[in-house]
């Protein structure tokens, strides 16, 4: 009996003395960036204590709020994230660091105020000078801003892809909206190659496209389906030119 109260008054002695908690050390960048839709591989951190010694990193426990596409470490959503990793020692004394980890869009640097232009046929839509609008960046697709109001016409919101530092492409695209209480289908359809960024250093961007107009339809008499619903043609107008200018 004398043996083993020593050895339990040696080890609850050792515990009281041991008031110090483990510390965390962050491997890599702290805030770090990484990019939309990409493999995110986190860095790690390593701890240490003053009684159990390097060995207790193996204890370290993460824990993650980073949005990942289902069944894959790919980022989903872009925004900003955090990386806890919390650790304790044999005396049951913890501690914690976290990291911050911002999700980016690519193309996050074109969402801003511009001024825009159009040139091109207008009997859809009138030419102008020097309107205001906005672009976006999408939160889910890299690469991926929006023009929020194409033609100047409200709702009218399109995206556009980025493929290089010059290069810009708009895919076949449709948004329905209602006038006069009548829904109203309107078909994006960018012209191949023709859409540029023209320059990188104050985002100035020129985008060429048509525009198709389509009143509600029967399957008897239609042009186009979409969203469930069939459409027929109204008007076919060439967009030659709309120039965005970052304000």
């Amino acid at each position: 009996m004398v043996p083993l109260l020593m050895v339990f008054i040696f080890f609850y002695s050792c515990k009281q003395k041991d008031s110090t908690p483990p510390q965390v050390f962050l491997n890599g960048d702290n805030p770090m960036t990484d990019t939309l839709g990409t493999v995110f591989t986190d860095p790690g951190a390593t701890a240490d204590d003053n009684f159990d010694g390097a060995g207790i990193t193996n204890k370290i426990e993460v824990t993650s709020n980073i949005d990942y596409i289902t069944g894959t470490p790919r980022t989903k959503t872009a925004g900003v994230y955090t990386i806890t990793y919390s650790v304790s020692d044999k005396a049951n004394n913890s501690t914690s660091k976290t990291r911050t980890v911002n999700i980016i869009n690519s193309s996050a640097k074109y969402a801003t105020t511009y001024l825009f232009d159009k040139t091109g046929d207008d009997n859809l839509f009138p030419n102008f000078v020097d309107l205001q609008t906005t672009i976006d960046y999408d939160s889910r697709v890299n690469n991926r801003i929006y023009l929020t109001k194409l033609c100047n016409k409200p709702g009218l919101r399109i995206y556009i892809d980025i493929l290089n530092d010059s290069l810009i492409d708009i895919p076949d695209q449709y948004r329905i909206l209602t006038e006069s209480t009548v829904e109203k289908l309107y078909r994006v359809r960018g012209e191949g190659g023709q859409s540029r960024i023209i320059d990188n250093i104050f985002f100035t961007f020129v985008v060429k496209y048509q525009v198709e107009k389509y009143d509600e339809s029967t399957i008897s008499d239609y042009d186009y389906e979409a969203d469930g619903r069939y459409w027929r043609s109204t008007g076919n107008y060439d967009v030659s030119t709309e120039l965005y200018e970052r304000l």
